[in-house]
């Protein structure tokens, strides 16, 4: 069972507040979203055009305690876009995403420099022979046994 279907549960009382319930209806989105992905990715175009013509319009229909319940939702996912817009005005945003670029600068500078000094490394070394590299054939830990279509070596 997903998170949000966990969340989705009668005992949790915030639920019933509706920026819970936005967040929550985000979350549910966005896991169906990465599942339609997958099955429009995998099925046939005459399968999904019969599942999606099972869909029927429902917002014009709904009882009066349903419509106020989806006034209710919208209000709160103008009020959540509302703090998220504010959020990623404010300089607090703006200063960490400045951090997170400069961190990954330092970090690619970093690998550019191991990746010379092992480039280093590498050429010292391989001219360098011992009595090890002679007699020891490198062997991989293990692969897929074809034969008897298992693992060749035992699993701790």
């Amino acid at each position: 069972m997903r998170l949000w279907e966990r969340l989705w549960g009668r005992k949790q009382k915030w639920y019933w507040c509706p920026y819970h319930q936005e967040i929550l209806l985000r979350m549910s989105e966005a896991d169906y979203k990465q599942r339609w992905c997958t099955i429009i990715s995998t099925k046939p175009t005459h399968e999904l055009a019969a599942r999606l013509n099972n869909f029927r319009e429902v917002k014009g229909k709904l009882p009066k305690v349903l419509d106020e319940i989806w006034a209710k939702r919208m209000k709160a996912r103008k009020a959540v876009d509302k703090a998220l817009t504010a959020y990623l005005k404010s300089p607090f945003y703006k200063m960490g995403a400045a951090k997170k670029k400069k961190a990954q600068a330092y970090y690619e500078a970093h690998k550019k420099e191991q990746a010379v000094i092992n480039n280093m490394n590498t050429v010292m070394h391989e001219n360098i022979l011992t009595i090890r590299a002679l007699y020891e054939e490198e062997q991989p830990y293990g692969d897929w046994n074809w034969d008897k279509m298992e693992l060749d070596f035992p699993i701790a």
